[in-house]
């Protein structure tokens, strides 16, 4: 619930966007830093041999889940303190309140599993995708779901739950929204493997994830949608993740057309992406605008 007793330190809620950003960049940097340390302490690898597998998209997933646990913390921090001391209200004020949401966060897992297996389904029917071999490891497919949790956690926190919020108390709730999506495309505009194709799809995956949350101030829809477009595009169809290749049960064989399937970058990448996204993004405004 929001803390109605006090106002804000800095009134303009653009304003207290902007101050934030540098500081999460930070504070979550250094948090990614502690966490390789840890795990080079932990297993006896050489950090500088760490961060160069980091910077050539090479890290196992042990190293991305530990780099996500520490963001996420890092990220919590920043953001609490900003929320408690800047913004004066709650954590929990965000759009974390779970009551009545349930059936928001099966309809975010299911559409997000829907697009992924049509996009999927017609690349292999118009031959834009083939599959090489399947294969079902266990460790790794837990380790994917709960690494695609962490990051659907820490973005959707970020950037609907802080700053779309917040621009939605500085500007018109739709002006709110592209404002927020074009942030959300500029967090992954240095992701491997970026297209011009692939950060028109960003911004409409920021569209896409905020649409709800403008008439519902509430994550859980955009959180549970963003965990299923990542998991099911990466761990189960094999696509790349915003460019990060991610152990899955589906090796796709190289794409002969990159434009369509995506290519390095993922599904996201691909004009299909674009078609369903825009229609996912219709259905998401009809369906929540009455709440």
């Amino acid at each position: 619930m929001e803390d109605n007793h006090s106002h804000p330190v800095i009134k303009q809620g653009w304003l207290r966007v902007i101050i934030l950003l540098v500081p999460y960049m930070l504070i979550a940097g250094m948090f990614q830093m502690l966490g390789l340390l840890i795990m080079g302490w932990v297993t006896g690898d050489d950090l500088i041999e760490l961060l160069g597998q980091q910077e050539n998209n090479r890290g196992d997933l042990r190293q991305l889940l530990i780099i996500q646990m520490f963001t996420l913390a890092g990220a919590l921090l920043v953001i609490w303190i900003f929320c408690k001391h800047i913004d004066r209200r709650s954590l929990y004020s965000l759009g974390l309140d779970l009551k009545g949401r349930g059936k928001d966060i099966v309809l975010g897992v299911a559409a997000g599993a829907i697009i992924m297996t049509i996009g999927t389904a017609i690349l292999m029917v118009t031959g834009l995708l083939a599959i090489e071999q399947t294969g079902f490891v266990a460790s790794s497919f837990f380790l994917s779901l709960v690494l695609c949790v962490l990051i659907s956690l820490n973005e959707e926190l970020l950037v609907r739950g802080y700053i779309l919020g917040n621009f939605m108390a500085s500007f018109n709730k739709y002006v709110a929204l592209v404002l927020s999506a074009i942030l959300f495309a500029i967090l992954h505009i240095f992701n491997p493997n970026t297209s011009p194709v692939g950060i028109l799809n960003l911004f409409l995956a920021g569209i896409l994830l905020g649409a709800s949350y403008i008439y519902t101030k509430n994550l859980w829809f955009p959180v549970a949608l963003h965990f299923s477009w990542n998991f099911f595009q990466g761990p189960v169809f094999g696509f790349h993740v915003s460019g990060l290749d991610m152990h899955a049960i589906i090796t796709q064989k190289p794409p002969a057309d990159e434009l369509f399937s995506g290519g390095e970058f993922g599904f996201e990448g691909s004009l299909l992406a674009t078609f369903l996204s825009l229609l996912m993004i219709g259905w998401v405004i009809y369906y929540f605008r009455g709440e």
